[in-house]
């Protein structure tokens, strides 16, 4: 858990580490989708606000292929609302305008980021993270 006030990460993957790439160095490779942290232009937002969401590049080689979609879910206690979606790039980092919802009501929030489908085995664990904030 994190402190939803200060609005970071509330939960993201771990990477792991695969074979030696060229010159002996380690080659870290994501299993699945595990982007870095998630950075929020606003931590306290309204209904009808605008806030940009990023993340940049992962501290792992994702290797993102051209299809690769992140789709943005706003959740609160009065509901969740697809938000959007974004495509990032190749090592993962992304910046996107999210527009806070109608019918969200006063408290804690989050914005989940859900991975792509192809890039997610079926009945595998793949990205799902997600950043706190509060709607005021």
């Amino acid at each position: 858990m994190v402190d939803d006030a200060q609005g970071r990460v509330l939960a993201q993957g771990r990477a792991g580490a695969r074979g030696a790439g060229r010159g002996g160095l380690l080659a870290v490779v994501c299993p699945g989708l595990q982007p870095a942290p998630l950075h929020l232009s606003s931590g306290a937002v309204a209904a009808g606000d605008v806030v940009t969401l990023s993340a940049p590049a992962a501290a792992c080689r994702l290797d993102l292929g051209p299809g690769a979609t992140y789709r943005l879910t706003f959740t609160n206690p009065a509901g969740d609302w697809p938000v959007g979606t974004v495509r990032p790039e190749r090592d993962g980092r992304f910046s996107v305008a999210v527009t806070v919802p109608a019918g969200v009501v006063t408290g804690g929030a989050m914005i989940q980021v859900g991975g792509a489908p192809s890039y997610c085995p079926p009945n595998a664990s793949c990205v799902g993270y997600a950043i706190v904030l509060r709607v005021r």
